[in-house]
Protein backbone atom coordinates (compact mmCIF):
# COMPACT_ATOMS: atom_id res chain seq x y z
CA UNK A 1 0.00 0.00 0.00
CA UNK A 2 0.84 3.54 -1.16
CA UNK A 3 -0.21 6.44 0.51
CA UNK A 4 0.05 9.85 -1.42
CA UNK A 5 0.16 13.41 -0.27
CA UNK A 6 0.29 16.61 -2.42
CA UNK A 7 2.00 19.57 -1.59
CA UNK A 8 2.16 22.83 -2.78
CA UNK A 9 -0.45 24.95 -5.38
CA UNK A 10 -0.97 25.00 -9.00
CA UNK A 11 2.20 24.41 -11.23
CA UNK A 12 4.56 24.31 -7.37
CA UNK A 13 2.45 21.33 -7.10
CA UNK A 14 4.21 18.00 -6.45
CA UNK A 15 3.56 14.22 -5.18
CA UNK A 16 5.01 12.76 -1.86
CA UNK A 17 4.43 8.62 -2.17
CA UNK A 18 4.98 6.70 1.08
CA UNK A 19 5.20 3.25 1.55
CA UNK A 20 7.31 -0.13 1.29
CA UNK A 21 9.29 -0.69 -1.87
CA UNK A 22 8.07 2.77 -3.41
CA UNK A 23 11.53 3.38 -5.19
CA UNK A 24 10.28 1.18 -8.03
CA UNK A 25 10.28 1.58 -11.98
CA UNK A 26 6.74 2.33 -11.90
CA UNK A 27 6.80 4.78 -9.11
CA UNK A 28 9.76 6.38 -10.71
CA UNK A 29 8.40 6.56 -14.36
CA UNK A 30 6.09 9.69 -12.56
CA UNK A 31 9.26 11.93 -12.64
CA UNK A 32 11.90 10.34 -15.19
CA UNK A 33 11.71 10.81 -18.90
CA UNK A 34 13.19 8.66 -21.33
CA UNK A 35 17.47 9.64 -22.07
CA UNK A 36 17.12 12.06 -19.27
CA UNK A 37 20.63 11.71 -17.65
CA UNK A 38 20.76 11.81 -14.06
CA UNK A 39 22.79 12.32 -11.31
CA UNK A 40 22.64 9.89 -8.62
CA UNK A 41 23.77 12.04 -5.38
CA UNK A 42 23.63 9.85 -2.23
CA UNK A 43 26.21 9.92 0.52
CA UNK A 44 28.40 6.75 1.81
CA UNK A 45 26.21 5.68 4.27
CA UNK A 46 23.52 4.72 1.96
CA UNK A 47 24.07 1.00 1.40
CA UNK A 48 25.14 0.25 -1.54
CA UNK A 49 22.21 -2.54 -2.81
CA UNK A 50 20.41 0.25 -2.39
CA UNK A 51 21.79 2.51 -5.02
CA UNK A 52 22.44 -0.30 -7.23
CA UNK A 53 18.55 -1.29 -7.11
CA UNK A 54 17.81 2.38 -7.85
CA UNK A 55 20.23 3.02 -10.13
CA UNK A 56 18.52 0.03 -12.42
CA UNK A 57 15.33 1.01 -11.82
CA UNK A 58 16.18 4.46 -13.31
CA UNK A 59 18.65 2.37 -15.86
CA UNK A 60 15.40 0.56 -16.96
CA UNK A 61 13.49 3.91 -18.04
CA UNK A 62 16.16 4.76 -20.44
CA UNK A 63 18.20 7.40 -17.90
CA UNK A 64 21.53 7.50 -18.48
CA UNK A 65 22.95 7.82 -14.71
CA UNK A 66 26.10 8.71 -12.83
CA UNK A 67 26.55 8.19 -9.40
CA UNK A 68 28.07 11.14 -6.94
CA UNK A 69 28.58 10.07 -3.36
CA UNK A 70 29.57 12.46 -1.02
CA UNK A 71 30.83 12.27 2.79
CA UNK A 72 28.11 11.83 5.28
CA UNK A 73 27.42 14.86 7.60
CA UNK A 74 26.98 18.53 7.69
CA UNK A 75 30.45 19.77 6.26
CA UNK A 76 29.26 18.53 2.99
CA UNK A 77 27.23 21.05 2.68
CA UNK A 78 29.84 23.13 1.71
CA UNK A 79 30.57 25.78 -1.14
CA UNK A 80 32.93 23.09 -2.30
CA UNK A 81 31.05 20.64 -2.65
CA UNK A 82 28.41 23.22 -4.07
CA UNK A 83 31.04 23.95 -6.98
CA UNK A 84 32.41 20.04 -7.24
CA UNK A 85 29.05 18.79 -8.37
CA UNK A 86 28.34 21.90 -10.61
CA UNK A 87 31.25 21.41 -12.14
CA UNK A 88 30.57 17.57 -13.00
CA UNK A 89 27.51 18.41 -14.37
CA UNK A 90 28.90 20.56 -16.37
CA UNK A 91 32.05 18.07 -17.67
CA UNK A 92 29.25 15.54 -18.51
CA UNK A 93 26.79 18.15 -20.33
CA UNK A 94 23.96 17.66 -18.14
CA UNK A 95 21.63 20.05 -19.82
CA UNK A 96 18.16 22.05 -18.43
CA UNK A 97 16.22 18.99 -19.34
CA UNK A 98 18.27 16.37 -17.30
CA UNK A 99 17.64 15.91 -13.18
CA UNK A 100 19.44 14.76 -10.02
CA UNK A 101 17.84 12.17 -7.71
CA UNK A 102 19.05 12.97 -4.06
CA UNK A 103 19.00 9.93 -2.14
CA UNK A 104 20.49 9.97 1.51
CA UNK A 105 19.56 12.01 4.30
CA UNK A 106 19.00 16.01 4.90
CA UNK A 107 22.60 16.95 3.78
CA UNK A 108 22.09 14.96 0.75
CA UNK A 109 18.66 16.43 -0.22
CA UNK A 110 19.58 20.40 1.28
CA UNK A 111 22.75 20.01 -1.38
CA UNK A 112 21.27 18.08 -4.20
CA UNK A 113 18.54 20.51 -3.89
CA UNK A 114 20.25 23.84 -4.22
CA UNK A 115 22.67 22.43 -6.94
CA UNK A 116 19.70 21.80 -9.19
CA UNK A 117 17.90 25.16 -8.39
CA UNK A 118 20.83 27.23 -9.25
CA UNK A 119 22.87 24.81 -12.60
CA UNK A 120 21.74 26.52 -15.31
CA UNK A 121 19.21 28.94 -13.58
CA UNK A 122 17.13 25.07 -12.32
CA UNK A 123 17.02 21.63 -13.45
CA UNK A 124 14.82 19.01 -11.91
CA UNK A 125 15.37 17.00 -8.58
CA UNK A 126 13.83 14.01 -7.09
CA UNK A 127 14.37 13.86 -3.19
CA UNK A 128 14.53 9.88 -2.08
CA UNK A 129 14.98 10.75 1.65
CA UNK A 130 16.68 7.24 3.53
CA UNK A 131 16.72 8.78 6.97
CA UNK A 132 13.68 9.38 9.24
CA UNK A 133 14.45 13.05 10.03
CA UNK A 134 14.45 13.77 6.02
CA UNK A 135 11.32 11.74 5.79
CA UNK A 136 9.30 13.89 7.50
CA UNK A 137 11.12 16.81 7.72
CA UNK A 138 14.09 18.30 5.10
CA UNK A 139 12.49 16.18 2.14
CA UNK A 140 9.05 17.96 2.17
CA UNK A 141 8.68 22.30 1.32
CA UNK A 142 11.02 22.73 -0.57
CA UNK A 143 13.92 24.27 1.10
CA UNK A 144 17.18 23.89 0.07
CA UNK A 145 20.56 25.02 1.22
CA UNK A 146 24.47 24.76 2.12
CA UNK A 147 26.10 25.93 5.14
CA UNK A 148 28.69 28.64 6.06
CA UNK A 149 31.66 28.42 8.66
CA UNK A 150 29.38 31.44 10.44
CA UNK A 151 26.16 29.36 10.10
CA UNK A 152 23.57 26.35 9.25
CA UNK A 153 21.60 26.83 6.26
CA UNK A 154 22.13 31.02 5.22
CA UNK A 155 22.73 29.73 1.72
CA UNK A 156 20.08 28.67 -0.18
CA UNK A 157 16.45 28.44 -2.41
CA UNK A 158 12.96 27.26 -2.36
CA UNK A 159 12.97 25.35 -4.76
CA UNK A 160 10.31 22.53 -5.25
CA UNK A 161 11.32 18.89 -6.18
CA UNK A 162 9.61 17.31 -9.22
CA UNK A 163 8.50 13.89 -6.61
CA UNK A 164 9.60 12.80 -3.10
CA UNK A 165 9.55 8.83 -2.65
CA UNK A 166 9.80 8.01 1.35
CA UNK A 167 10.71 4.20 1.46
CA UNK A 168 10.26 3.19 4.70
CA UNK A 169 12.53 0.00 4.28
CA UNK A 170 15.67 2.42 4.73
CA UNK A 171 14.63 2.78 8.21
CA UNK A 172 15.52 -0.78 8.57
CA UNK A 173 18.81 -0.25 8.93
CA UNK A 174 18.84 3.29 10.61
CA UNK A 175 20.93 3.80 13.80
CA UNK A 176 19.51 4.47 17.26
CA UNK A 177 20.84 8.39 17.49
CA UNK A 178 19.37 8.76 13.91
CA UNK A 179 15.91 7.23 14.54
CA UNK A 180 15.14 9.16 17.56
CA UNK A 181 16.86 12.28 15.77
CA UNK A 182 14.12 11.65 13.06
CA UNK A 183 11.32 11.26 16.03
CA UNK A 184 12.47 14.59 17.71
CA UNK A 185 10.87 16.54 14.20
CA UNK A 186 7.75 14.49 14.28
CA UNK A 187 7.26 15.29 18.48
CA UNK A 188 7.80 18.95 16.97
CA UNK A 189 4.99 18.93 14.73
CA UNK A 190 2.83 17.47 17.25
CA UNK A 191 3.69 20.38 19.65
CA UNK A 192 2.83 22.61 17.29
CA UNK A 193 -0.14 21.81 15.73
CA UNK A 194 -1.79 18.67 17.26
CA UNK A 195 -2.26 17.71 20.73
CA UNK A 196 -4.22 14.90 19.80
CA UNK A 197 -1.16 13.27 17.80
CA UNK A 198 1.16 14.05 20.83
CA UNK A 199 -1.29 11.75 22.81
CA UNK A 200 -0.79 9.59 20.25
CA UNK A 201 3.07 9.47 19.99
CA UNK A 202 2.66 9.10 24.42
CA UNK A 203 0.18 6.59 24.52
CA UNK A 204 2.44 4.48 21.36
CA UNK A 205 5.76 5.00 22.17
CA UNK A 206 6.74 1.39 23.15
CA UNK A 207 5.74 0.83 19.69
CA UNK A 208 7.20 3.60 17.96
CA UNK A 209 10.76 3.17 19.73
CA UNK A 210 10.48 -0.82 18.63
CA UNK A 211 10.17 0.39 14.84
CA UNK A 212 6.57 -1.58 14.28
CA UNK A 213 5.80 -0.43 10.65
CA UNK A 214 2.37 0.30 11.22
CA UNK A 215 2.52 2.46 13.84
CA UNK A 216 5.54 4.29 11.38
CA UNK A 217 3.65 4.47 8.44
CA UNK A 218 1.05 6.23 10.69
CA UNK A 219 3.61 8.47 12.38
CA UNK A 220 5.00 9.21 9.31
CA UNK A 221 2.38 9.77 7.47
CA UNK A 222 0.68 12.50 10.09
CA UNK A 223 3.81 14.43 10.07
CA UNK A 224 3.93 14.95 6.74
CA UNK A 225 0.69 16.08 6.29
CA UNK A 226 0.82 18.27 9.25
CA UNK A 227 4.23 19.91 7.30
CA UNK A 228 2.30 19.76 4.22
CA UNK A 229 -0.31 22.08 5.02
CA UNK A 230 1.70 24.36 6.62
CA UNK A 231 4.19 24.67 3.90
CA UNK A 232 1.23 24.64 0.86
CA UNK A 233 -0.64 27.81 2.25
CA UNK A 234 3.19 29.41 3.01
CA UNK A 235 5.70 28.08 0.50
CA UNK A 236 8.53 31.16 1.35
CA UNK A 237 8.41 30.91 5.13
CA UNK A 238 6.59 34.61 5.30
CA UNK A 239 4.09 33.70 7.90
CA UNK A 240 3.00 30.57 9.30
CA UNK A 241 5.30 28.32 7.86
CA UNK A 242 8.14 29.78 10.87
CA UNK A 243 6.22 28.27 12.86
CA UNK A 244 7.90 24.63 11.92
CA UNK A 245 11.08 26.36 13.39
CA UNK A 246 10.25 25.20 16.83
CA UNK A 247 12.95 24.54 18.57
CA UNK A 248 15.16 25.63 16.10
CA UNK A 249 16.77 29.04 17.03
CA UNK A 250 18.50 27.09 20.43
CA UNK A 251 18.52 24.07 18.47
CA UNK A 252 20.14 25.31 15.73
CA UNK A 253 22.86 27.12 17.97
CA UNK A 254 23.45 24.46 20.05
CA UNK A 255 24.43 22.56 17.01
CA UNK A 256 26.98 25.04 16.19
CA UNK A 257 28.44 25.30 19.83
CA UNK A 258 29.15 21.77 20.08
CA UNK A 259 30.51 21.56 16.40
CA UNK A 260 28.17 18.78 15.01
CA UNK A 261 28.37 16.27 18.49
CA UNK A 262 24.78 16.77 18.57
CA UNK A 263 22.50 15.03 15.45
CA UNK A 264 19.96 17.62 14.45
CA UNK A 265 17.08 16.13 15.73
CA UNK A 266 18.74 15.74 19.10
CA UNK A 267 19.86 19.81 19.10
CA UNK A 268 16.09 20.61 17.80
CA UNK A 269 15.02 18.38 21.13
CA UNK A 270 16.58 20.26 23.37
CA UNK A 271 15.72 23.36 21.62
CA UNK A 272 11.81 23.04 21.89
CA UNK A 273 12.85 22.34 25.68
CA UNK A 274 14.56 25.59 26.57
CA UNK A 275 11.98 27.23 24.32
CA UNK A 276 8.57 25.53 26.12
CA UNK A 277 10.71 26.95 29.04
CA UNK A 278 11.03 30.49 27.65
CA UNK A 279 7.06 30.09 26.52
CA UNK A 280 6.25 29.84 30.49
CA UNK A 281 7.61 33.57 30.78
CA UNK A 282 6.19 34.61 27.28
CA UNK A 283 2.86 33.56 26.15
CA UNK A 284 2.12 31.87 29.76
CA UNK A 285 2.10 28.40 28.65
CA UNK A 286 0.62 26.75 31.49
CA UNK A 287 2.60 23.98 34.09
CA UNK A 288 1.07 21.44 32.62
CA UNK A 289 1.67 22.09 29.09
CA UNK A 290 5.22 22.61 29.95
CA UNK A 291 5.25 19.40 31.88
CA UNK A 292 3.43 17.81 28.76
CA UNK A 293 6.38 18.57 26.42
CA UNK A 294 8.99 17.16 28.95
CA UNK A 295 7.09 14.02 29.48
CA UNK A 296 7.23 13.54 25.77
CA UNK A 297 11.02 14.37 25.21
CA UNK A 298 12.07 12.48 28.37
CA UNK A 299 9.95 9.24 26.60
CA UNK A 300 11.79 9.37 23.56
CA UNK A 301 15.08 9.76 25.70
CA UNK A 302 15.52 13.71 25.39
CA UNK A 303 16.00 14.37 29.04
CA UNK A 304 19.89 15.19 29.68
CA UNK A 305 20.26 18.98 30.42
CA UNK A 306 22.43 20.44 28.18
CA UNK A 307 26.13 21.67 29.64
CA UNK A 308 26.34 24.94 27.77
CA UNK A 309 26.46 28.74 29.56
CA UNK A 310 24.23 31.74 27.22
CA UNK A 311 27.51 33.85 26.19
CA UNK A 312 28.14 30.45 23.83
CA UNK A 313 25.34 30.52 22.00
CA UNK A 314 24.73 33.92 21.88
CA UNK A 315 26.26 34.36 18.56
CA UNK A 316 24.46 31.60 17.04
CA UNK A 317 21.17 32.64 18.39
CA UNK A 318 21.73 36.36 17.15
CA UNK A 319 22.27 35.27 13.42
CA UNK A 320 19.15 32.71 13.21
CA UNK A 321 17.17 33.49 10.09
CA UNK A 322 13.63 34.52 11.40
CA UNK A 323 15.32 37.66 12.78
CA UNK A 324 14.79 41.19 11.83
CA UNK A 325 17.06 44.29 12.51
CA UNK A 326 17.90 43.72 16.48
CA UNK A 327 14.75 41.61 17.47
CA UNK A 328 15.17 37.95 17.95
CA UNK A 329 12.02 35.74 16.42
CA UNK A 330 11.17 32.79 18.61
CA UNK A 331 8.60 30.43 18.12
CA UNK A 332 6.14 29.85 21.13
CA UNK A 333 3.87 27.91 22.53
CA UNK A 334 0.81 29.33 23.84
CA UNK A 335 -0.72 25.48 24.57
CA UNK A 336 0.02 22.34 22.97
CA UNK A 337 -0.87 22.20 19.19
CA UNK A 338 -0.75 26.06 18.68
CA UNK A 339 2.21 28.47 18.74
CA UNK A 340 2.91 32.22 17.81
CA UNK A 341 6.15 34.58 16.79
CA UNK A 342 7.49 36.17 19.68
CA UNK A 343 9.46 38.86 19.49
CA UNK A 344 12.77 39.29 21.72
CA UNK A 345 14.50 42.67 21.92
CA UNK A 346 16.68 42.15 23.96
CA UNK A 347 17.93 39.65 23.39
CA UNK A 348 20.40 39.69 26.73
CA UNK A 349 16.79 38.62 28.40
CA UNK A 350 17.37 35.29 27.41
CA UNK A 351 19.82 34.14 29.94
CA UNK A 352 18.19 33.58 32.50
CA UNK A 353 16.58 30.33 30.75
CA UNK A 354 20.02 28.92 30.15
Amino acid sequence: MITKISVGKRNEKYDVLIGKEVCSKKNFQKFITKEQKILLLFDKNVPIKKIALIKKQLNSLGAKVYNYAITPGEQSKSIRNFENIHNFLSKNSFLRSDGIVACGGGVVGDLGGFVASTYMRGISYIQVPTTLLSQVDSSIGGKTAINLSSGKNLVGSFYNPKGVLIDTNFLDSLGEREYKSGLAEIIKHALIADRAFGNYLLQHSKNILKRDSDYLRHIITKSINIKAKIVTRDHKEQGIRAFLNFGHTIGHALEHAFKSKLLHGEAVAYGMDYEAKMSLKTLNLCQDDYDFVKEILKTYGFECKLNITFEKLKPFIKIDKKNSANTVNLVQLNKIGSCEMVPIKNINSLKKFF
